[in-house]
């Protein structure tokens, strides 16, 4: 599973399969399942009442004994609703079950309203739903319209675009399944798809540029994610504990990833890191991944953020990318499970201690505490080690620094001059540069343990 998606992401980044229907998502066609428009019912009854907010509702009768209720939003306009909303406060006779057409027009005294509006808590709680068929007239569906319904598929038409999207609105439908987006879409609002565990796939617009907070959260089902180019924010606790997920992308544009993003995704085993300049923090991000092992660093990342991936305690694995240049301070601190590391010759920089967003100093090296480290291969472009780049580190045995020219070593004074590495049995140098390390500063306090390869 691990090794398949790795390979599909390295060959070219997220691939979708080819579909014929894709974006087809109108009224009178058929959208990315294939699904037919349905053919209206005929109507038998309509009966008015006005609600507590002096709306006029009607409910309509069906020739098939079904009922479907509607606001009236102005003269031309009107709005799906519920039961409740006929009969008042407390009647929760949801009455919506099986496959539900909403259609695009009601006509009422000789007035024709479209339909525009999937109302609030529409089908909040029908438990024997199945499908709703919207239409393409339809451009707002408020907050919690399917929520702890028991809707299994779903497709959105392109008339509605995520600005006009809800909160909450398939929260805790638990058998949901199918949900096909439209392509326009820029956001997937708060608590959108929170607590549905059937969902086992999803494929995001390649408009998408956020996922908002608590967006999948509890999302079982979920086991692989490959999200779109152009994504650039997942908020807090957008993924968190989705038990299920074992692999995810993460893309170029990709600016911050939020506390707790990922919290408690007990099985995530694997991340695909090809986001140049982004946000995350460390356990804060990745707290409970229990299972992650590997990370692979993207061929179009050049700079490794500080705190990016500190305090992840299982981490045995992590793989760079000839392109990548600075590796962050506090990037890896405290992967206590990392035995082994080979820097790529494309980076010039390695950062120990620096000074935070907030003006202080951190002493957070950017592999400080990786107690299980047990040798170093640092690549022939490193120009500048920092202080405590590899302190704490007591089982590193081997360090190979590739550099013909001996690296900077960027320290705060002389307390700390032997603090950018803990103390290796040998430190291997090109031979022809084994007296320049002997004669560098902070690199001469080894000069012992420097050998020529």
């Amino acid at each position: 599973m691990f090794i398949g998606f790795v390979f599909m992401v390295l060959m070219g980044g997220c691939t979708k399969e080819n579909n014929e229907n894709e974006g087809n998502n109108e009224s009178g066609g058929s959208g990315g399942n294939g699904w037919v428009t349905p053919e209206s019912p005929t109507i038998v009854s309509i009966e008015e009442a006005v609600n507590s907010d002096g709306d006029v509702v009607l409910e309509v009768g069906y020739e098939d004994q079904s009922r479907m209720y509607f606001i009236l939003l102005d003269p031309e306009t009107a709005a799906v609703t519920n039961h409740e909303s006929f009969y008042g406060e407390g009647n929760n006779g949801y009455v919506y079950r099986g496959d539900v057409a909403i259609p695009s027009e009601i006509t009422h005294l000789g007035e024709t309203y479209t339909i525009t509006v999937i109302g609030k808590k529409c089908f909040a709680n029908a438990k024997l739903l199945k499908s709703v068929y919207i239409p393409n007239t339809v451009i707002s569906i408020e907050d919690e319209a399917f929520s702890q319904s028991g809707i299994k598929e779903i497709i959105i038409p392109n008339s509605i675009e995520s600005e006009s999207i809800g909160i909450k609105v398939f929260k805790d439908c638990h058998g949901l399944k199918t949900v096909d987006l439209p392509n326009s879409w820029k956001r997937i609002p708060n608590q959108t798809f929170s607590g549905c565990n059937s969902l086992s796939a999803m494929t995001f617009p390649d408009s998408l540029e956020r996922i908002e907070i608590w967006a999948f959260s509890n999302c079982d089902g979920l086991s692989a994610i490959c999200f779109p180019e152009r994504l650039e924010r997942i908020d807090d606790l957008a993924f968190s504990d989705c038990d299920g997920l074992s692999a995810i992308y993460l893309p170029v544009k990709l600016k911050s990833i939020g506390d707790g993003a990922f919290d408690n995704c007990s099985r995530l085993a694997e991340i695909y890191y090809n986001a140049r300049k982004c946000r995350c923090y460390g356990k804060y991000t990745w707290g409970g991944c229990s299972a992650l092992e590997t990370i692979v660093i993207g061929d179009l990342v050049d700079t490794i953020p500080r705190h990016a991936f500190q305090d992840l305690p299982t981490v045995t694995n992590v793989v760079f990318s000839e392109s990548l240049k600075f590796i962050g301070g506090s990037a890896f601190f405290g992967c206590s499970s990392l035995k082994s590391v080979i820097i790529p010759n494309s980076v010039r920089s390695i950062e120990g201690w620096f000074v935070n967003e907030e003006g202080y100093p951190s002493y957070r090296g950017a592999f400080q505490r990786c107690t299980s480290l047990s040798s170093v291969i640092i690549g022939n472009s490193v120009r500048f080690i920092g202080q405590n780049a590899f302190k704490g580190c007591s089982k590193l045995d081997t360090v190979i620094c590739q550099a013909t020219t001996p690296p900077d070593v960027g320290l705060m004074d002389s307390d700390y001059q032997n603090s950018f590495l803990s103390s290796p049995n040998v430190i291997y140098v090109p031979s022809q540069s084994v007296d320049a390390y002997c004669r560098k500063a902070y690199w001469s306090v080894y000069s012992d343990i420097i050998e020529g390869f």
